[in-house]
C-alpha cells in the first residue's frame, strides 16, 4: 500500500466515523426530546414534587444532579404586522445594497461537515 494511499484510507474512515456517530447523535437527540416531553407532563402533574429544590416550582434536586424545566421562551408572531413586515423587507433591501457596495464585511462561519 502507498502512502497515499494509507492516508486516502485513513481519511475514509474518518468519514464513515463521522456518519456513524451523527446517526448516533440524531438517535440520542430524539430520544432527549421523547423523554423531555414526558418529563413535562409528569412536572404538570406534580409527579416530582417529592423532589423540588426549595420554593422553586421548576427546580428538582435528585442525586447529586439538578434539573430545571424551562416552560421556554416567549417568542411573538409579526406575520400579521403590516408595518413590521414592510420594515423587514426594507432592511432586506438595505442589507443587499451594502453588500453590493462591498460596505458589510464577511464573516466566515465555523467550519463544518453535513453527512446526507
Amino acid at each position: 500500500m502507498t502512502e497515499l494511499a494509507a492516508y486516502s484510507s485513513e481519511a475514509i474512515r474518518k468519514l464513515v466515523e463521522l456518519k456513524r456517530l451523527k446517526d448516533q447523535r440524531n438517535d440520542i437527540d430524539a430520544h432527549i426530546k421523547l423523554i423531555e416531553k414526558d418529563l413535562a407532563v409528569f412536572h404538570a402533574a406534580g409527579d416530582l414534587d417529592d423532589i423540588k429544590d426549595g420554593e422553586s416550582e421548576r427546580t428538582y434536586r435528585y442525586e447529586d444532579n439538578v434539573y430545571v424545566f424551562s416552560p421556554g421562551r416567549v417568542t411573538y408572531d409579526f406575520s400579521k404586522c403590516l408595518d413590521v413586515k414592510a420594515a423587514e423587507e426594507n432592511l432586506k433591501e438595505v442589507k443587499s445594497v451594502n453588500i453590493a457596495l462591498g460596505l458589510a464585511a464577511k464573516k466566515l462561519g465555523k467550519p463544518f461537515w453535513t453527512v446526507k
